[in-house]
């Protein structure tokens, strides 16, 4: 039998994307930007309040007043794992935000959350929405 000549792949490089794909690597860029920036703010107000950062799973912060604007409540907290807590974060993150761009842009995104079973993702679902 003969053997057959692999196949040669073509590059594209970024001529070759649609206009679509390049809006949304651009849209990815700008939120990771977004996300960097609040981290900060996050880290921020972390120095400013650590004996209380342990019992709260913040959400988002005003960035002129630092004051807090949506977290978990306090008796759901205590019950959360360090990775459900992360879950909750990340999935607010991918969907929300931020009060302020809920409010500007709806839900422009989404995310999946996958893991093992019986890690609690199905918790973290119900108290993120």
């Amino acid at each position: 039998m003969p053997k057959k000549k692999p196949r040669k792949k073509k590059k594209k490089g970024r001529q070759g994307l649609s206009k679509e794909t390049k809006d949304a690597e651009k849209a990815e860029r700008e939120r990771r930007k977004r996300l960097e920036e609040k981290q900060e703010l996050f880290d921020e107000w972390a120095e400013e309040n650590e004996e209380i950062q342990d019992d709260h799973v913040i959400l988002d912060i005003d960035k002129d007043t630092k004051d807090v604007l949506v977290e978990v409540d306090k008796a759901i907290v205590r019950h959360l794992k360090k990775h459900q807590r992360e879950g909750i974060r990340f999935l607010y993150d991918s969907t929300i935000e931020s009060i302020e761009r809920l409010e500007e842009h709806d839900h422009e995104s989404g995310c999946v959350l996958a893991h093992s079973m019986g890690l609690g993702k199905t918790f973290q679902g119900m108290i993120s929405f």
